[in-house]
């Protein structure tokens, strides 16, 4: 071999190792990857800590002990720069029932934005494992199987329930407000946006909530993804879940398996504004569905047989500002739950109000021990304990804790809105939804002075295999022409329409073969679904 021959295949050797250094180095094996710490690391699974639990899950996991495992994980602060510090995210694996170690993982998230859910897959679990689900055996075998061969993981999103949390206490009480539904003075709208600052003030120096936001919690939850071994993510999210499983097709489409987001939002409108967009919808139900619904079955909920639509909406017409305001706030609250007997639930809370309306009535000066005591007179125990809770939210009210709600909400994308331009839709609101309209008038992100998250590109979400959403015709919480917008950027994805259902976020199995067949053969074969599917409710 002559020496230039010599001297050119060492060349092209020493170029070949310096491109595999640099190929590894572009893995994440490197030890210059600031990432490696945390892909690294060793996840210490064992059993729950029962202190964690509530009285249901804790009997779910006694039942399950022996398939439930519970870890804390190592996640960034800051995934731009993950030296910076390091965060807890606590995270449940409930394995598959046919003991395998190489399932497939669904990772669940259930909503907030801020809600906790690291007994998620627990919950499902228990429900998938039931043999009365649906109304056709064969299908309720199916989430079976489902339950069998799917390590079902759920975990508290960054700042909330068992991971590291954020707090943002505020430094005075809020500021009074009336019914901002009815009450449009200008000095009970301006405590209204007082109190907007005060949550923004109340968090701005906390030097984790730049942290708490959709792109960081989506990085944790492909972090989660890596550390269970798993090459594609798999996912259940639940109303603002839907967001969230979007953002996370936009940063990493080539590692979605099966995703199916169940009360979708709209992935155009930032979370900020999407309350004001809802009034319309819940005064539509509340109109449509709950009142018909109280007067077509009056004697069931204990109101006077004789009672009609009309009657029933000049009673809502004339509570007090307190009364009409608790009978609104406990309707959206009832309308975060997803549950089969929701309109029912209404119709409770209503026939609690009026149960109070007619002793403050009686008695203007009524306290709570008069108020109390009218409702031991009413014969349905749902009733008096909803009335119970009424009071005790009217006479011992407390501040929310919404820093979680509000650290999402506006570090990611922010708001268009100014103080001045919020005030007036939240008005016009009011005037055309009377019920409804500006209800939710708080919004910190008017406030807001750290920087927001940019939206990643949409389009890439599009590059992912199928997904599935499915969405009930009249949610009141995430309305079905944003749902429509969201399928509209989503070529690759299918829609279930539950018609006339009110339910919101519905998670099957839903209780029809229509709606649960489906998406049991999505999960378990990947049997593509129409592009578009109407069922009807239960």
């Amino acid at each position: 071999m002559n020496a230039d021959r010599y001297s050119m295949l060492t060349r092209l050797r020493l170029i070949g190792a310096m491109g595999l250094v640099v190929l590894l180095l572009g893995c994440g094996g490197g030890s210059d990857d600031p990432m490696a710490t945390y892909r690294d690391q060793t996840v210490a699974w064992g059993a729950c800590d029962t202190n964690r639990f509530d009285k249901e899950s804790l009997a779910i996991d006694q039942e399950l002990s022996s398939r439930v495992v519970c870890a804390d994980i190592r996640a960034p602060i800051d995934y731009a720069n993950p030296a910076q510090g390091e965060i807890k995210v606590a995270v449940m694996r409930v394995k598959g029932a046919n003991g395998r170690n190489d399932n497939p993982a669904i990772l669940f998230n259930p909503g907030g934005p801020g809600d906790d859910g690291w007994s998620f897959g627990l919950r499902a679990a228990a429900l998938w494992g039931r043999s009365d689900t649906t109304e056709d055996p064969a299908v309720a075998h199916a989430y079976q199987e489902l339950a069998a061969t799917y390590d079902l993981v759920g975990f508290s999103p960054r700042g909330t329930g068992w991971s590291t949390t954020l707090t943002c206490p505020r430094s005075q009480a809020p500021f009074p407000v009336a019914d901002p539904t009815r009450n449009l003075d200008p000095t009970n709208i301006e405590n209204t946006l007082r109190n907007s600052q005060l949550i923004a003030q109340s968090c701005e120096n906390n030097p984790l909530m730049p942290f708490i936001n959709t792109d960081a919690t989506a990085r944790d939850m492909d972090l989660i993804r890596h550390l269970l071994h798993q090459d594609k993510l798999n996912y259940i999210g639940l109303s603002y879940g839907t967001w969230l499983g979007n953002w996370y097709a936009s940063i990493f489409p080539e590692r979605v398996g099966r995703m199916l987001l169940t009360g979708v939002t709209n992935f155009s409108v930032p979370l900020s504004h999407q309350n004001l967009i809802e009034d319309e919808v819940r005064q539509d139900v509340f109109d449509k569905v709950i009142i018909p619904y109280a007067a077509n079955n009056s004697s069931s909920f204990g109101f006077d047989p004789a009672i009609t639509i009309d009657s029933l909406r000049f009673l809502i017409s004339h509570l007090s500002d307190d009364l009409h305001s608790a009978l609104v706030n406990e309707f959206i609250n009832t309308s975060l739950l997803s549950s089969a007997s929701k309109i029912k639930d209404a119709v409770l809370t209503l026939r609690a109000v009026q149960v109070l309306d007619v002793a403050q009535k009686k008695k203007p000066t009524a306290n709570e021990s008069d108020l109390k005591e009218a409702l031991v007179d009413t014969s349905n125990q749902i009733v008096h304990s909803i009335g119970q809770k009424l009071l005790d939210r009217h006479f011992r009210p407390e501040t929310p804790d919404d820093a979680m709600y509000w650290s999402i909400v506006c570090n990611d994308i922010g708001t268009d809105y100014t103080p001045d331009t919020w005030v007036t839709e939240s008005n016009e609101n009011a005037r055309k939804y009377p019920d409804f309209g500006g209800a939710v008038r708080e919004n910190a992100c008017l406030y807001w002075r750290k920087p927001t998250i940019p939206r990643p590109q949409q389009w890439r979400a599009a590059q992912t295999g199928p997904i599935v959403m499915i969405q009930s015709e009249k949610d009141p919480l995430t309305i079905l022409p944003g749902a429509m917008n969201s399928l509209s950027l989503l070529p690759n994805a299918s829609m279930v329409i539950i018609d006339d259902e009110i339910t919101h976020a519905p998670v099957p199995p839903y209780g029809t073969t229509c709606v649960d067949k489906p998406i049991a053969d999505y999960f378990l074969r990947g049997t593509p679904l129409p592009r578009m599917t109407h069922c009807p409710a239960r």
